[in-house]
């Protein structure tokens, strides 16, 4: 499904839409938290948009 041209979300916002509508479809009972990780997890693997700051915290600088 990621892959498919025709389906491919173009920006996260679509993408977190997609899972959404997904989720609305199977009846999974997900959360809004649930969707958003789903989201960020296709993001992270997939798909590679910017993120909202929200959803996806820039890491802590390492300790030295």
């Amino acid at each position: 499904v990621h892959n498919d041209n025709s389906r491919k979300a173009r920006n996260f916002e679509e993408a977190r839409g997609r899972v959404a509508d997904f989720s609305a479809q199977l009846k999974t009972g997900w959360s809004g938290a649930q969707v958003d990780d789903v989201a960020v997890y296709l993001n992270e693997r997939y798909y590679s948009f910017p993120c909202p700051a929200k959803l996806c915290p820039k890491p802590a600088p390492a300790k030295r």
